[in-house]
């Protein structure tokens, strides 16, 4: 009787875990982030602005310090699900600035959805001609003036992607922890 205890209360500790696993999971997918690689260690200030219908304004905008000395720069980015259009000001400085690729993506070097030279509608500060590049996902700006910014249209297409991306973990995590639950109740009670 008591082994049988032993291995109920192993059970019910293993599905606690899965339980709390899943939880933590879910956490990390609540809100995406913006994942800027520089070429060079950049300094300032990046900042987010979301267009809801109303145009671009200071009252739905995120913003955050660079990291100095690392070109790989990684936010959680609160996302407007209305927003229709995104604006990225890179750097809040007119000082040279190599930017080679911009995501949105729940994990570090991990899924996501790149922002490619062909999405972004207008810049502003930035030479157009320094968006050229031989990979669509890589591109090098020229910074002209002091409010350099880029402007991309149609940020549904990239949230609708990352939607589908989570939904697809979920699922997938949920699929694995039923497997290791399963798996566990047949080999407590052997």
């Amino acid at each position: 009787m008591k082994v049988k205890f032993i291995k109920l209360g192993l059970l019910a500790t293993l599905f606690v875990a899965v339980y709390f696993f899943n939880l933590n999971f879910h956490s990390l997918l609540a809100q995406p982030s913006l994942f800027l690689h520089f070429l060079e260690p950049p300094a300032g200030n990046v900042k987010v602005y979301w267009d809801t219908g109303q145009g671009f304004n200071e009252n739905e905008t995120w913003g955050s310090s660079l990291h100095p000395g690392y070109t790989s720069q990684f936010f959680k980015l609160p996302i407007h699900k209305e927003a229709i259009a995104m604006r990225i000001d890179p750097v809040d400085h007119a000082d040279p600035v190599r930017l080679s690729q911009i995501n949105l993506s729940f994990f570090k070097n991990f899924g996501g959805t790149a922002i490619t030279r062909e999405s972004i509608l207008s810049t502003h500060h930035i030479d157009p001609l320094s968006i050229e590049s031989t990979n669509t996902r890589t591109f090098e700006l020229k910074i002209t003036g002091n409010d350099p910014y880029l402007i991309i249209p149609d940020i549904q297409t990239y949230l609708q992607s990352l939607n589908t991306q989570k939904n697809l973990l979920i699922w997938i995590m949920g699929i694995f922890s039923g497997f290791i639950s399963i798996g566990a109740a047949i080999i407590v009670w052997r």
